[in-house]
């Protein structure tokens, strides 16, 4: 764990708990990024699609207790750069987000907005971004992982 304000090359945001795609995404980076020798932060932002009685998954919990990264539990935390991984923990964001001081803000784009078999969309595009903007006062750049 870093201490309150400890710096981080990248800071991951996302839901740990999630139990496939994204998690592996977090873990491959982070142990890529390890190799590079940048540090790695871990801020867990719950996602409102997750069900909230769930742990994080075991590949986190190996990442963080192996070292690999670091769970941040600063409501200040500073990285170079701030990686959110899946707009949906930015769609129903705590009462009180995080400050975080970024120099680049990425919204990795692995879930579409809506999908005709769900009753409600997932997120809304504009909103996630305005709560990025808001965590970190750095216009967001949305990176999508496929072609929809």
């Amino acid at each position: 764990m870093t201490p309150s304000g400890a710096e981080v090359d990248v800071l991951m945001a996302s839901d740990f708990r999630f139990p496939g795609g994204t998690t592996a995404s977090v873990v491959e980076e982070t142990l890529a990024q390890g190799r590079a020798g940048y540090r790695t932060g871990l801020l867990h932002m719950p996602s409102p699609i997750q069900r909230a009685a769930v742990p994080f998954a075991p590949r986190i919990r190996r990442l963080v207790e192996s070292g690999e990264a670091d769970l941040v539990l600063s409501q200040r935390p500073r990285a170079k750069t701030l990686v959110i991984r899946h707009p949906s923990v930015l769609s129903v964001p705590p009462e009180e987000l995080p400050r975080v001081t970024a120099e680049k803000v990425v919204i990795v784009v692995n879930q579409v907005p809506t999908d005709p078999r769900a009753r409600t969309p997932y997120y809304d595009v504009a909103a996630c971004h305005a709560a990025a903007w808001q965590m970190t006062g750095v216009e967001p750049v949305w990176a999508p992982i496929g072609p929809q």
